[in-house]
């Protein structure tokens, strides 16, 4: 089974994307005014070129760190080290909209052998979750026994699923 997974665009690399567009604008534009026109425009110019520049540097960032989350997930499914979880509940993330809909986090629990408890939450889901998925097992692929780097694997529970 190929364990390449297609991740959705989240909401930072969006907002990475429009920065990274709006700032480039702004920075052509500015630098354009900075050669081309004299006096005062040269200022106008500097500011817009400047502004251009934070933009596009704070697009580059958070596509960046979006990049590197998508890497370490898929490091993370090629290792093929992962633990079985318990689907235990579905919490609506309302940091995030898209067309006026929230997506859910799937909060997957594990019981290691010591008996503690350990509490992962999947990427956001934009899919309809139905309630009886909760007590089904899924897999967190995780990188040690720290499990500071996971990732949840979603995928085989939300196949039994289709919208129409």
């Amino acid at each position: 089974m190929e364990n390449r997974r297609k991740f959705g665009k989240s909401a930072l690399a969006v907002i990475g994307i429009i920065y990274l567009i709006l700032g480039s604008v702004f920075l052509v534009l500015g630098l354009s005014l900075l050669l081309a026109v004299p006096g005062d425009g040269r200022m106008i110019g500097g500011i817009f070129a400047g502004i251009g520049g934070i933009f596009a540097l704070l697009g580059i960032i958070f596509l960046l760190v979006e990049r590197r989350k998508n890497r370490q997930a898929l490091r993370l499914l090629e290792g093929g080290r992962y633990i079985e979880g318990e689907i235990a509940d579905f919490q609506i993330n309302y940091n995030v909209s898209l067309n006026n809909r929230h997506p859910m986090i799937a909060v997957v629990r594990y019981a290691d052998i010591n008996g503690v408890v350990h509490v992962f939450r999947s990427r956001n889901i934009y899919q309809y979750l139905d309630p009886s998925l909760i007590g089904k097992t899924v897999k967190v692929y995780v990188e040690d026994d720290s499990f500071q780097k996971y990732y949840v694997d979603m995928s085989e529970a939300l196949s039994q699923t289709i919208e129409h």
